[in-house]
């Protein structure tokens, strides 16, 4: 499944902790970044808060992906919630895709990339290496298989808690 059929998926199914798909625009950002062994990525979800009047922000939250047994499976990550008046003058018009595209570069990408020696950008490894060694509760793993475990664990949970408030 891609990145964006399962920001579909997540949408269409009601999946409890992906509730802000239904109230905000959303958009997978334009970058993705892999490791070398093409089993993990780090990007970004454009959030756009163009329903609500009385809410003057809108954000990026981080997406992670790690390919377990030859599928992909996709998380969230941490979320970032940007004040529109630190961006424009107008409080009232959500940031733009093409904005909050900007400050994902600078914001979330700016670690995971880095220039080499000749001065081009490329993916930092050691940046990845948060996506599996931790979870959301900073425990740590000692092999791949058991963090596989613990992504199967959460991803059941969320399916299986998908509508429940």
């Amino acid at each position: 499944m891609s990145a964006n059929d399962t920001l579909k998926s997540w949408k269409t199914n009601n999946l409890q902790d992906y509730e802000f798909l239904n109230l905000y625009a959303c958009r997978i950002d334009s970058l993705m970044c892999f490791n070398s062994s093409n089993n993990k990525l780090i990007g970004a979800i454009l959030v756009s808060n163009e329903f609500s009047y009385t809410n003057f922000s809108d954000g990026i939250t981080i997406f992670n992906g790690v390919r377990i047994k030859k599928n992909w499976y996709f998380f969230t990550g941490a979320s970032i919630v940007l004040p529109r008046e630190y961006y424009e003058k107008d409080i009232h018009t959500p940031l733009s895709f093409e904005k909050l595209h900007e400050i994902a570069m600078k914001e979330v990408f700016s670690g995971y990339l880095k220039k080499n020696l000749q001065g081009k950008w490329e993916v930092n490894e050691d940046f990845f290496g948060s996506i599996t060694n931790y979870d959301a509760y900073n425990y740590p793993y000692s092999t791949q298989d058991s963090y596989d475990k613990s992504v199967l664990k959460l991803v059941r949970a969320n399916w299986e808690n998908r509508g429940i408030k």
